[in-house]
């Protein structure tokens, strides 16, 4: 196929407007979230010296998705997400400003993080739902996993730009002058989600009627099968695999010793074969059958994080870790396509809530995670996660074989 008929290809749901508005925001997002890891994690070690509090901090920031989740997916049928949408991310900017002001008067400690990571983490359990229906409001059907895999791919390059410039702006301009760049960040993306109309609620449920609404989705969960499964693996990469990013400083330092700039690229190597495989994935979008590629995403997660979490050797995990940046761009692409694509129009900002709690197991998983590494060190601890998960991966797969079977 010529380079510009698979470049038109790969940007197909492009040609919308609206969507190239969503796309932007959700890009600035994606870069606020990954600069933010970075340069949280490095802040929080740096302050206490502690892998344990790292990995705490990490919890506080994601914990409110577990409760909050369901009630953001309630919110993102009842009311209009494009508005929604635009004040999570303003909200956002105005936080991240004062963390900034407090660490540029040299006042900042451990527990204006914590405080600050719960406010954040709240806001997110409302934004992402909203985010995610917006997709099917705005591209067709048809457009669907190449609109989602083009979001993943800006995604994967915020996940190499984020880190990489998280490392370089700590050594810049400090950790003061990366939160500035983060409160900008958001605001952008609050700024760029007023450019789509308005999308009116999909469903009008007084909030008495919350708790039976969301019960209700729970009860069409458990009747699809096609559904619960990607909810599934969705949960077990959250708990088993994704914590490691959280505690990528305490590797970094402590395994490969490197310095702030060099840990940047660990971030950044994921990035980059996620960059690698979402482009792959928003090219040829219709020959590939999403929910296989989906659990084949899960599963190079899990085998790249083995032989990172036991090297020592730099070149060795920059390679693992690009294997599990290829896996997690196939993941990000389609964990969200394959449940709007099956789910009832009315019921997808709910569903969406429900993949926010399969998302917010993390924090759980940071803890655990942390302590494993505090007692028996991050090799092993990580070592042993990456295995469990590809056992409980493969475990998933053979009970839904129907999910991954042409």
């Amino acid at each position: 196929m010529p380079i510009l008929a698979l470049l038109a290809q790969s940007l197909t749901a492009a040609r919308n407007r609206e969507f190239r508005f969503l796309w932007l925001a959700n890009t600035l997002n994606s870069f606020a979230r990954w600069f933010e890891i970075a340069v949280l994690s490095w802040l929080v070690l740096d302050l206490t010296g502690s892998p344990w509090e790292v990995a705490v901090v990490g919890f506080w920031r994601y914990v409110p998705l577990l409760p909050i989740g369901p009630v953001g997916g309630f919110l993102a049928d009842r009311v209009d997400r494009r508005r929604l949408a635009s004040l999570t991310q303003l909200a956002s900017a105005g936080i991240v400003l004062a963390v900034a002001v407090l660490l540029l008067d040299g006042q900042i400690t451990l527990w204006h993080l914590v405080v600050s990571s719960v406010c954040l983490g709240l806001l997110v359990a409302v934004d992402f739902p909203c985010r995610r229906a917006l997709v099917p409001d705005i591209v067709a059907r048809r457009e669907m996993v190449n609109a989602t895999a083009l979001e993943s791919a800006s995604d994967t390059l915020s996940r190499i730009l984020g880190p990489l410039l998280g490392g370089a702006f700590i050594v810049l301009l400090g950790v003061g002058g990366c939160y500035v760049v983060l409160a900008l960040a958001y605001a952008a993306a609050g700024l760029a989600v007023l450019g789509l109309s308005p999308v009116p609620p999909t469903r009008q449920t007084s909030v008495r009627r919350g708790l039976e609404s969301l019960l209700e989705s729970v009860r069409y969960t458990r009747r699809r099968p096609d559904i619960s499964v990607a909810l599934s693996a969705a949960l077990l990469a959250n708990f088993l695999a994704f914590p490691c990013l959280q505690l990528m400083p305490v590797f970094a330092r402590d395994n490969l010793q490197l310095d702030a700039a060099r840990y940047g690229t660990l971030g950044a190597s994921i990035g980059l074969g996620a960059l690698v495989s979402s482009l792959a994935m928003a090219a040829q979008a219709q020959r590939w059958r999403p929910e296989p590629t989906y659990l084949v995403g899960n599963a190079l997660m899990g085998l790249g994080l083995v032989p990172f979490a036991l090297t020592t050797s730099y070149a060795v995990a920059v390679l693992s870790l690009s294997v599990v940046g290829f896996g997690l761009g196939l993941y990000a692409s389609l964990y969200a396509t394959v449940i709007l694509l099956r789910a009832e129009v009315e019921l997808r900002g709910r569903l969406m809530g429900l993949l926010v709690v399969a998302v917010g197991i993390w924090p759980v998983g940071v803890l655990v995670l942390g302590a494993l590494t505090q007692s028996l060190g991050a090799p092993l601890a990580l070592s042993a996660s990456a295995v469990v998960f590809l056992l409980a991966l493969a475990a998933l797969a053979a009970r839904y074989r129907t999910f991954y079977q042409p």
